[in-house]
């Protein structure tokens, strides 16, 4: 499964290079309706060497989508993590509440293309529906 050009969407990873010389602490979080998603994501992230804190859900029952979109932008806003990623149904709540913190600026993709331009243009932040 391809996430992302890991290149472009991690700085300080150069084509070609080893990605187990670079790792990345990468906070993750999602909504009920996109669990399978975020697991995925992490799934990937972790297998390819980095450092990846789940922040959750880990059920598909209703949860406050924003409870977990603070907390990953907490971490993001604090420099206790690299990079957030975020995840829910539609990816426009997530994006709102991410951006709500300060030094946080989140964009919602929907395509390996928008989050490759998104990152290469702004050095935002992705939320994924």
């Amino acid at each position: 499964m391809k996430i992302c050009g890991l290149q472009v969407c991690f700085p300080g990873f150069q084509s070609g290079s080893d990605m187990s010389q670079t790792t990345f602490r990468i906070a993750i979080g999602a909504d009920h309706g996109a669990v399978d998603l975020k697991n995925a994501i992490a799934s990937h992230l972790k297998a390819a060497g980095h450092d990846v804190t789940d922040y959750g859900t880990d059920t598909t029952e209703s949860v406050d989508y924003s409870d977990y979109a603070n907390l990953v932008a907490r971490t993001v806003a604090d420099g206790t993590s690299d990079f957030g990623i975020l995840a829910c149904t539609s990816g426009v709540g997530m994006c709102i509440a991410a951006n709500r913190h300060r030094h946080v600026r989140a964009a919602n993709v929907r395509s390996v293309e928008e989050t490759v331009t998104t990152r290469q243009h702004n050095d935002f932040p992705t939320c994924s529906a």
